[in-house]
């Protein structure tokens, strides 16, 4: 009886023992487990913030990306709205030009004095830059305003040495074209054939409404009977 009490303890021992042991490593699996665990957590909670810091970044770019397109939206429709202004600013501003021209039934008295006469209106369905007085050969302004003034005289003159085309505002030469060519067969060998010379003058020039102009050359020189060579004309700039 007594020979089998210490085999009894030492079994009771060795089981003691096996409990520690496996109390031990159920501890450790415990603590292993409970670090993963706390690592995937951290870990995911990291992930979380990421995600969330760029939701946050998405939606900046979102705001900042419409707030560019209002901004692109709203600056396109005041371009339109410009353009429309400036097209209906054009459309109610109506073209003021004229244009004379000689005809060739005229040009026999059209230079019989210093002011050329005769001139013929030609309809160019536009507000009239000037109002023509037959009479005086006298254009009167119409409309304030920048225009750009043209003339053309074509002359067919054999005794005179010189020919001049004038363009005057009130009594000053505004524009003025002066040739000088022989009347001797050796110095214009078409003199037999009869001379032709034209003189053309043209520029800018801001005219006042009631201001008058008159285009003038030497008294009796001969034009050529050709409408297309002989012309007045304008037309407003601003």
């Amino acid at each position: 009886m007594q020979r089998f009490l210490p085999k009894k303890k030492l079994r009771r021992s060795g089981i003691w023992g096996l409990l520690a042991v496996l109390a031990l490593s159920v501890a450790v699996v415990s603590l292993v487990f409970t670090a993963l665990s706390w690592g995937h957590t951290h870990s995911l909670s990291q992930s979380l913030q990421t995600l969330q810091d760029r939701l946050v970044q998405v939606d900046l770019q979102r705001e900042a990306t419409v707030q560019l397109l209002m901004e692109q939206q709203d600056l396109q429709q005041k371009r339109t709205k410009r353009a429309a202004g400036l097209k209906r600013k054009r459309k109610s501003k109506a073209v003021v030009a004229a244009h004379f021209e000689i005809k060739p039934d005229n040009t026999v008295r059209a230079a019989s004095s210093d002011i050329i006469t005769g001139w013929t209106e030609v309809n160019l369905n536009t507000s009239t830059a000037v109002k023509y007085s037959p009479s005086t050969g006298t254009f009167t302004v119409l409309t304030d305003g920048l225009y750009y003034l043209y003339c053309r005289i074509h002359f067919m003159e054999r005794e005179s040495a010189y020919l001049k085309l004038q363009v005057y505002l009130g009594r000053a030469p505004l524009f003025s074209c002066l040739q000088s060519y022989g009347t001797t067969p050796s110095s214009s060998p078409s003199t037999k054939l009869g001379d032709f010379f034209s003189c053309h003058v043209s520029g800018l020039v801001r005219l006042t409404a009631a201001e008058q102009l008159t285009v003038q050359t030497f008294g009796g020189t001969n034009l050529r009977p050709r409408h297309d060579l002989n012309y007045f004309g304008l037309f407003q700039i601003n």
